[in-house]
């Protein structure tokens, strides 16, 4: 088995596979972890846009009318 370290991530291909076989595992893995980081990028732009847009944090109620 070869494990190649990126970071904290760890890739890993059974040892003796075609040339081929693990260019293709290889690049499966780091699609899959490239798109749990954009997703979690998107998430946290969108949250940070939704908190500024409403002008409060999350579980912050908004003001009653007639700010009491």
């Amino acid at each position: 088995m070869t494990i190649v370290h990126i970071g904290a991530l760890s890739l890993q291909v059974k040892r003796g596979a075609s040339r081929q076989l693990f260019v293709e595992g290889l690049i499966a893995q780091i699609r899959e972890h490239v798109q749990q980081v954009v997703g979690r990028c998107i998430e946290e732009a969108l949250e940070a846009e939704v908190t500024g847009l409403l002008g409060r944090g999350w579980y912050v109620r908004r003001r009653p009318p007639g700010g009491r």
